[in-house]
């Protein structure tokens, strides 16, 4: 090769290493991969465990089978039990997870919830229902019989009836304002069943519950509230003078969920108005 044609060589060989050293072929080799689109978020989980379904009702139901012997041994205490609830809310176990200490109570309270208990059954993640478990506290307390009332000389109709709410909105609303702070912090939910004892002014003077949330916060709370803010018709007695009774309800605790107002209890025995069991 001649000395021209070398040079010829060399100058093309040089013109195409700066052509493949461009700028723009640089920048399109350096370019990152693009993202790949983000996952949508799942949608919330529609999961939720058995509630119960006119708790105040079967809870008294419960109470009113208080075993006979241990009644008459006077035996009384709580029970703590969980119970297995099936689709349809039936409840199909029941076991004791803290004894009363008397095995009549136990049996009892088990037998109670296997017989009376009613739920909304539990909800899996897809909103189907589906088994779930339900815990609460069965309280037994034997109580002393009131003394009959005197029987009427007159042949006048009996102007007794029981007692009834004032304003069940109201303080109802007030109830669920007064949401315990150490209960909300720890997002502590449930439903507490609570019987009363009401004077003569309307006025509530003990509180017992008697189906417990699980929760001591909040059923410590339903009964101090009840207290404070509950107010009634109070019941008549058979001449038409105020008396003391007693009323049955359910307060449930749900964070950022309303309160609705307390369910009356069933009409009350002939004695005065009362309801107590």
């Amino acid at each position: 090769m001649t000395g021209r044609g070398f040079h010829r060589l060399a100058a093309a060989c040089v013109a195409a290493l700066v052509l493949s050293a461009q700028p723009g072929a640089m920048a399109q080799e350096a370019a990152p991969p693009t993202a790949a689109p983000l996952a949508p978020a799942p949608p919330p989980s529609k999961a939720r465990g058995p509630t119960p379904q006119g708790l105040s009702i079967w809870a008294g139901l419960i109470q009113q089978n208080y075993p006979p012997e241990a009644a008459r041994l006077m035996q009384q205490g709580s029970v703590r039990v969980r119970a297995i609830v099936d689709p349809q809310g039936w409840v199909t176990e029941c076991l004791v997870i803290q004894s009363s200490g008397h095995d009549l109570l136990d049996t009892a309270a088990c037998d109670g919830m296997r017989r009376f208990a009613v739920f909304n059954p539990a909800i899996d993640a897809d909103g189907r229902p589906t088994v779930g478990t339900y815990a609460t506290i069965i309280t037994y307390r034997a109580k002393i019989p009131s003394p009959s009332a005197t029987p009427q000389t007159s042949a006048a109709a009996s102007k007794a009836r029981a007692l009834s709410p004032r304003s069940a909105d109201i303080w109802a609303a007030r109830i669920k304002e007064n949401y315990p702070r150490e209960a909300a912090l720890q997002s502590l939910e449930g439903s507490v069943g609570v019987r009363v004892w009401v004077n003569a002014l309307g006025l509530v003077d003990e509180c017992e519950v008697i189906a417990s949330s699980t929760h001591d916060i909040l059923d410590q709370a339903a009964c101090e509230s009840m207290r404070r803010y509950a107010r009634f018709n109070p019941a008549l007695d058979a001449e038409g003078q105020p008396t003391w009774g007693a009323f049955t309800t359910l307060i449930t605790y749900r964070i950022d969920q309303p309160v609705p107002p307390p369910e009356a209890s069933p009409p009350p025995a002939a004695e005065g108005g009362a309801a107590g069991l």
